[in-house]
């Protein structure tokens, strides 16, 4: 009896400790805990080194986030890195805060045009962004498309009209030619004319009619130099071709008007020409 009671008791002692051995097991590779674990250390879903949070992570601002880049341009203006440019809103300004964003590869070669904020010249907003510059909503560098006319106006004087419409500024000038006179600005032309009016508008209606007036308030050139050079044929009083090239000076011009402004074309036709 006393050997059945002695092996019982040992057996019971014997599992307990397995039971304590088998819950060491479970701290070292258990399902909860410990290195290799489902939800913490290494390797785990919220871990540092794979998980979505840490580096490579897919939503964070880390390595291959889409977090926005840090702010730049401003009053200020805060630069980026060697390698980004600083992406500013859609249409603002280039003295506007953005942020940083690396620049593009792969820039297309088709060339509409546009000014960075440096005031270059870029063929895309691509190429400009891989340069390091945003682009500027100024279009003021640009080649200019301009169209010209001239017209012939009898009166008391005799006149000629030399009109050019810059439709990229979307301003509109006149330069008006007379006789019998002698010029008032410092431009050469044929005798007995004379160049007295140089006007430039703030709109293209109208510009390019000499019967009819241009819209908007004329300013009027302080100065201007050049020539104005035509042929008359035999038994007419005015050119039917002509060519001109003027620059013409504004004082304190508003906004929309540069202080210089090159009026240059070669075989203008003259309408009304007899």
């Amino acid at each position: 009896m006393f050997r059945k009671l002695y092996w019982l008791a040992a057996g019971l002692l014997l599992a307990a400790l397995g039971c304590e051995g088998s819950s060491e097991i479970d701290g070292f590779g258990g399902s909860t805990s410990g290195t290799g674990g489902s939800t913490g250390g290494t390797g785990g879903l919220g871990g540092e080194d794979g998980g979505s949070g840490g580096s490579g992570g897919s939503t964070s601002s880390g390595q291959g986030g889409t977090a926005a880049g840090p702010i730049c341009g401003g009053v200020n203006d805060v630069p980026c890195g060697q390698d980004e440019f600083c992406d500013l809103p859609e249409g603002a300004e280039c003295d506007a805060e953005g942020n940083c964003a690396p620049r593009p590869e792969g820039c297309t070669e088709d060339c509409p045009g546009v000014c960075g904020c440096d005031q270059q010249f870029y063929c895309n907003s691509c190429i400009a962004n891989a340069a390091g510059v945003e682009v500027s909503t100024d279009t003021s560098c640009l080649p200019e498309q301009s169209s010209y006319a001239a017209q012939a106006w009898p009166g008391g004087l005799d006149h000629i009209i030399i009109m050019k419409q810059n439709d990229t500024a979307g301003r509109c000038l006149r330069i008006i030619a007379d006789a019998p006179t002698t010029s008032f600005y410092n431009v050469t032309i044929p005798q007995p004319w004379g160049v007295n009016v140089i006007m430039a508008y703030h709109s293209t209606t109208n510009c390019l009619d000499g019967n009819q007036q241009p819209a908007g308030t004329p300013e009027s050139a302080a100065s201007a130099t050049g020539s104005v050079s035509f042929t008359v044929s035999p038994n007419h009083i005015y050119p039917c071709q002509l060519d001109v090239n003027v620059i013409a000076t504004f004082d304190n011009p508003p906004g929309w008007l540069d202080a210089n402004v090159s009026v240059q074309a070669t075989n203008i036709a003259v309408a009304g020409c007899y």
